[in-house]
């Protein structure tokens, strides 16, 4: 259960989709049965193994307080044991046609590991779009829809009703919310809100759940474990908004109104969150009783945080550009670096953090791919618009993003990645930055870093049959022709060729 119990501590605050007394009481049943030597259905045995392989994983990222393993390269290597078996038996569920709602959960669980050790990979997408269609076959979907209704007539009704719930809104709101994360899927979802009829999870706790009416909800001024999960949705649907926004129109029929209106809409969210998840740097008041009680609400405020600007400033990448050559997008301009900044500022706070919540976060390579698109977004500004604000303030903005994808490139190798691409696109148009011993940097030893990344945790480098992400050195100079071939196009740039050269950076980091 100590595995069990650092699972929820650590992950469940940001992927809240299973009922933990649940779960608990199950797993207490399933090594019951293990010793009494009783079969046990391959459904059940899933969940356990993605829980634990996710909870190992957190330790083989450098989290040793209280390991149940000698060191982080153990704890790494049972990781991806545990979560080979599990895709295995995934795979017999999927053929057998024997899938429940546990397998749909432990799919979540295993996407979240597996995006987090090898990036936003084909194999994340397809896991993703079969966990989609399970839950389908399951009538997730329809989860309220009074023709297929549950009934919630005992306790253990009203919790399985909700769980289902959560899982459907988990999976719709992925899916939007990818619709906006780059790469050759963007703009595009697969779930439709007009075919869907699943209520909103409540704002209830888990301990709540058994044991309150079926319509008891808490306001969302309450903070509960939902929290986070409930901003999630909300960012989802924004982002399902700018996908079909700029599918809607021509390139060059995306009116600055359209813009600023849509733009609005990360304002409105923003300006509604509840006291306890809204970010000051510096300044707590009005929720540091609330993080004294509890830790996991200081996890979901940087989370909301962190994905609420990094999705508003990948917005108005497209834009960026224009506004060196027409002055009415220099709002989207403005708000694109803002939020870029805001970023770097809350994963700084973050770093701040006792060792324990950001060691590992700092290395979550969802974690690092917001902090790569902001610092896309200021070395882009710079390369292009090089007479704008203060150059060497804005160096020292892209430097200390640097510094943490340098800082987390030995556990991860896609920070490796991540940072050579960036300074493959400053060597290009000479933006050099300076160490904290006042060194100007050139050139990161990139192919080091990743040798090192792989020493330390040689799993997480290579997860399902030879899959690396540390590349080889050749991308560097695919890199820098890309990049050439869009920055010379300067303001001709429309948003699909601005998303094409995101998709083509990202293609790189993610072996398509």
């Amino acid at each position: 259960m100590s595995i069990f119990g650092s699972y929820m501590e650590q992950f469940d605050p940001v992927q809240h989709l299973v009922h933990g007394p649940t779960v608990k009481r199950n797993l207490t049943h399933f090594y019951t049965q293990l010793q009494q030597g009783e079969p046990v259905e391959p459904n059940r045995s899933v969940l356990p193994l993605t829980v634990f392989a996710s909870a190992a994983a957190f330790w083989g990222l450098g989290q040793c307080s209280s390991s149940l393993f000698s060191s982080s390269q153990v704890a790494a290597s049972v990781a991806i044991s545990w979560l080979r078996t599990a895709m295995d038996v995934l795979e017999h569920v999927r053929r057998s046609a024997s899938a429940s709602l546990e397998t749909v959960q432990a799919s979540i669980i295993a996407i979240f590991l597996i995006y987090n050790i090898e990036g936003l990979s084909p194999k994340v997408r397809a896991l993703a779009y079969s966990a989609l269609c399970t839950a389908k076959d399951l009538k997730l979907h329809r989860t309220d829809d009074p023709s297929c209704m549950l009934q919630a007539a005992s306790q253990a009704e009203v919790v399985d009703l909700e769980v289902r719930r959560r899982v459907w809104w988990h999976l719709a709101s992925t899916d939007w919310s990818l619709a906006l994360a780059g790469g050759p899927h963007e703009g595009t979802y697969n779930v439709n809100p007009k075919h869907m009829r699943v209520k909103r999870p409540r704002n209830i706790s888990d301990e709540e759940l058994e044991s309150k009416p079926a319509d008891f909800d808490h306001p969302s001024s309450e903070p509960t474990i939902m929290a986070y999960y409930l901003q999630r949705i909300r960012l989802s649907e924004i982002c399902r908004d700018v996908a079909d926004l700029l599918w809607a129109f021509d390139a060059d029929e995306v009116s600055v109104g359209d813009i600023k209106a849509t733009d609005a809409k990360f304002d409105v969210m923003l300006t509604e969150l509840p006291m306890f998840l809204r970010w000051d740097e510096g300044n707590r008041t009005g929720y540091e009783h609330i993080d004294s009680k509890d830790v996991h609400m200081r996890l979901q405020r940087y989370t909301v945080h962190l994905m609420t600007h990094s999705r508003r400033c990948k917005f108005h990448l497209p834009f960026l550009l224009r506004a060196s050559v027409d002055a009415e997008y220099a709002f989207s301009r403005e708000a694109c670096l803002r939020a870029a900044r805001t970023v770097i500022q809350v994963q700084r706070e973050l770093s701040r953090e006792p060792r324990s919540l950001w060691i590992v976060n700092s290395r979550l390579c969802c974690i690092l791919h917001l902090v790569f698109y902001a610092t896309v977004a200021l070395v882009m500004d710079l390369s292009v618009n090089r007479d704008a604000d203060s150059g060497e303030a804005r160096k020292k903005e892209i430097q200390e993003a640097c510094n943490t994808l340098e800082g987390a490139k030995q556990q991860s190798a896609a920070a490796g990645m991540f940072l050579e691409s960036l300074m493959a696109v400053m060597r290009k148009h000479q933006i050099k930055l300076k160490n904290h011993e006042g060194i100007e940097i050139e050139s990161p030893a990139f192919a080091t870093g990743a040798a090192e990344a792989s020493a330390l945790a040689p799993g997480f480098v290579d997860v399902f049959d030879g899959a690396q992400m540390n590349g080889e050195v050749s991308n560097n100079f695919e890199f820098e022709e890309i990049w050439q071939t869009y920055i010379d196009m300067d303001s001709s740039m429309d948003p699909q060729s601005w998303d094409a050269l995101i998709s083509d950076i990202e293609n790189i980091y993610q072996g398509d």
